[in-house]
């Protein structure tokens, strides 16, 4: 069996948020959104975490003080790819799968992302994409796949075409990566794209056009990987999750 290496992506501000608090530590429920990830990632005994940490990031590294986790300095936020990339001088240079996992996404559960890794393995997978469909998926990258079903690749909403844009499947943001590959191609990744960003989603296209094998794990349940991107989300979410916690008990 592999190790299991995971980075936790916590580098941004999060405009929409209207606040110079940064995204991740926002709360739910009394705990930051980023404890929430970390909670469910832990679980599944990965032999490093590194938390990528860049905006007000001495606020991130307090609140998570006590976990067994390393972290990574992102100066300049200049998209995934790059975010990623900061995090490797930290993960030993060895054959590994590498969990990546938005530090906003509070709900996705140890239980998804364990089935999601054993499909990755299954499957003999050089990149597994967790996906899910929403009638309204504004605001997420698009799964584009071909006649056949399978991935062709995601397309970000500000370069979507209207076509791309009916598109119900969308990008979670977690992946899981051979990595080694993902080391040999980040590096390839270019910002020519409206937000002028390094798009850690370009490596669907690299890795198909080196032959490599791109799987999808579609989760049922979209609520798990709803990302917080505003006031408004965060209210709902955490309305969401009470409820939850209520039928629960």
């Amino acid at each position: 069996m592999k190790p299991l290496f995971v980075v936790i992506l916590a580098a941004g501000l999060g405009r929409r948020m209207k606040s110079d608090l940064p995204k991740v530590l926002f709360r739910i429920n009394g705990v930051p959104l980023v404890e929430y990830v970390l909670r469910s990632v832990k679980q599944l005994s990965p032999d490093e975490i590194v938390v990528v940490v860049g905006y007000k990031a001495p606020l991130v590294i307090q609140a998570l003080e006590g976990f067994d986790v390393r972290f990574s300095y992102q100066k300049n936020q200049l998209g995934t790819a790059h975010a990623l990339r900061c995090a490797f001088p930290l993960l030993p240079q060895t054959e590994a799968n590498l969990l990546v996992v938005c530090g906003d996404t509070p709900f996705i559960s140890s239980r998804t992302l364990r089935s999601m890794l054993e499909r990755h393995i299954q499957t003999r997978a050089d990149l597994t994409i967790l996906t899910s469909f929403i009638d309204n998926p504004t605001g997420y990258g698009r799964i584009v796949r071909d006649s056949q079903g399978r991935i062709f690749g995601i397309v970000e909403e500000k370069d979507a075409t209207e076509e791309q844009k009916a598109i119900k499947e969308f990008n979670s943001g977690t992946y899981i990566f051979d990595f080694k590959k993902v080391l040999s191609t980040i590096d390839f990744i270019g910002s020519d794209n409206a937000q002028r960003e390094f798009y850690l989603t370009d490596t669907v296209r690299l890795f198909l056009e080196r032959g490599w094998k791109v799987e999808s794990y579609i989760v049922e349940d979209n609520f798990e990987v709803m990302g917080i991107n505003s006031l408004e989300e965060l209210r709902a979410a955490e309305r969401e999750y009470l409820r939850r916690q209520y039928d629960k008990a």
